[in-house]
């Protein structure tokens, strides 16, 4: 049931959206994340858009992934900040 992992994808991209820092990328991603992936297939959203851009560009699954890297950004951050500088190229310290 390909409907239960959308809906998983939704409420955690939410709920990790909500309980992090609210600000205006944020609040852009839950939108595009129940505009596009909750309402593109009912009939709520405009026809002509859902069978032009929607259906062939498979535009449901983009804020699910813009939330995952959203998600990920601060740990990549992390690890990029606490490497240590003094490693020279071959990897030996100085």
């Amino acid at each position: 049931m390909p409907c239960r992992g959308r809906l998983l994808a939704i409420a955690l991209g939410a709920l990790e959206l909500i309980t992090s820092l609210q600000n205006e990328q944020s609040n852009a991603l839950i939108a595009g994340l129940i505009v596009l992936t909750v309402l593109s297939p009912t009939e709520v959203f405009p026809t002509v858009l859902r069978k032009e851009w929607v259906e062939p560009y498979h535009l449901k699954a983009l804020p699910a992934v813009l939330v995952w890297v959203a998600m990920q950004w601060p740990i990549y951050q992390g690890l990029l900040s606490s490497r240590p500088s003094s490693l020279s190229s071959t990897g030996q310290t100085d």
